[in-house]
C-alpha cells in the first residue's frame, strides 16, 4: 500500500458521502511543510460511470485549476481498493465552523472573503469550469485568523471545456491517465457542440444554495443552467456571511420566469428581503450586492467578472464604511 508507506495519518477532519478526508505526515519530507490532508474514496462506493467520471473530473479540475483561492492538489495515489488526493492543508477549517463561531461578519470581513471567492469564480468559469457546490463547508480558511479562503470539494464541479494547458506535472498526470484502467470512464470530459459550452443538466448542488434554474429546471426541459448557479450561490454565502440566517427556507427557492409572467416575480427581482433585525446596521450597497447575485432570471444575474466592479467590492470602500456607521467588526 504505497499510501501507508508514503504519509503518517494525524486525524480525521471530515466525511461526506463517498469520502473520509485525513490530515497527515508525509515520511520524505521534514517537519516544516510536511503535513497535508488525505481525501480517501473507496472505489466500492463508485456505484455506477457517472460517478466514476465526478471523481475523474475532480481529480483533473483540481490539478489544473491553479490559483491561489484554489485547494492545491499535490498527488493522487490509488490501491486495489481506494483512491486518495493527497492536497494542501487549510489550517483555517471551514468557513462554516467560523459563521457558527461568530454568529455574522462585519463588511470588511465579507468583502474580503467574497472579492475573493467571485476572483476565483471567474477565473474558474474563464476555463470553462462550474463548481455547483459553492456552500461555507466548502470554502476553506488558510488560517485559524485569516481572511484567505480556498475553494474546496469539486466532488460536483462541470468541465465544459478543456482546461488549456498542463501544470499538474508527470507524476499526477500518470496518475490521472491511469484511472480509467481501474473502472473510470476513459471519455473526455470536454463537451462537443455550441449549446455544451453554454449549458449543463445535472440537477446536483445544496439545496440552500441552488439557483432557481437547477432547483425548477425539470419544469423548462432543453434549458439548463450555465455558471450563474455559482454566483447565486455566492450571493446565499455572502446574505449568510452578513447575517447569521439564510434568505429563505430550502424549501421555497425562487421560481425563474418562464417568459409569460407565471413565476410572478419580474426578471430583475431577487425576491430577497432585508429584515431590519438582521440587517439594519449594513449598508445599502451591501445590500444591492446581495441583491444583484440573487436575480432570479439567469440571464439578467451578473457573471462573476461583471460582480467584481460592484462599488460594495471596492477598495475604497472600507473609509466609505467607517464614516457611514456600517458595522465594522
Amino acid at each position: 500500500h504505497e499510501f501507508e508507506e508514503l504519509y503518517d495519518v494525524l486525524e480525521e477532519f471530515g466525511t461526506g458521502a463517498f469520502s473520509v478526508v485525513y490530515s497527515v505526515r508525509s515520511k520524505r519530507c521534514g517537519p516544516r511543510g510536511s503535513e497535508r490532508a488525505a481525501k480517501i474514496m473507496n472505489k466500492d462506493t463508485f456505484i455506477d460511470e457517472v460517478q466514476m467520471r465526478r471523481v475523474r473530473d475532480e481529480c483533473r479540475a483540481l490539478a489544473e485549476l491553479r490559483h491561489e483561492n484554489v485547494i492545491e492538489l499535490f498527488e493522487l495515489l490509488e490501491s486495489p481498493t481506494k483512491v486518495y488526493l493527497l492536497m494542501e492543508l487549510a489550517r483555517g477549517g471551514e468557513l462554516f465552523d467560523r459563521i457558527v463561531s461568530r454568529g455574522s461578519f462585519s463588511e470588511p470581513q465579507a468583502i474580503r472573503v467574497i472579492r475573493q471567492l467571485l476572483g476565483v469564480l471567474s477565473f474558474m468559469h474563464s476555463r470553462g469550469v462550474i463548481h455547483r457546490d459553492i456552500k461555507p463547508e466548502n470554502i476553506l480558511l488558510a488560517s485559524s485568523e485569516g481572511w484567505d479562503i480556498k475553494v474546496s470539494d469539486f466532488g460536483l464541479v462541470k468541465i465544459i471545456e478543456g482546461i488549456a494547458g498542463s501544470c499538474s506535472g508527470a507524476l499526477l498526470e500518470n496518475s490521472l491517465n491511469s484511472l480509467p484502467s481501474v473502472g473510470f470512464a476513459a471519455t473526455s470530459t470536454c463537451c462537443s457542440s455550441a449549446a455544451d459550452l453554454q449549458r449543463t443538466m445535472t440537477f446536483c448542488g445544496s439545496t440552500y444554495y441552488m439557483a432557481p434554474e437547477v432547483a425548477w429546471h425539470f419544469r423548462r426541459l432543453g434549458e439548463g443552467y450555465g455558471s450563474g448557479v455559482d454566483v447565486w450561490a455566492a450571493g446565499i454565502v455572502l446574505y449568510i456571511l452578513l447575517s447569521g440566517a439564510p434568505p429563505w427556507d430550502q424549501a421555497h427557492i425562487p421560481q425563474p420566469p418562464t417568459g409569460n409572467g407565471s413565476s410572478g416575480v419580474p426578471n430583475k427581482a431577487s425576491g430577497v428581503s432585508f429584515p431590519g433585525d438582521l440587517f439594519g446596521s449594513v449598508s445599502v450597497d451591501a445590500r444591492n450586492a446581495i441583491e444583484e447575485m440573487l436575480i432570479v432570471d439567469p440571464k439578467a444575474r451578473p457573471t462573476a467578472d461583471q460582480m467584481l466592479h460592484h462599488r460594495w467590492l471596492q477598495p475604497e470602500m472600507e473609509p466609505v464604511l467607517l464614516r457611514s456607521g456600517s458595522r465594522l467588526s
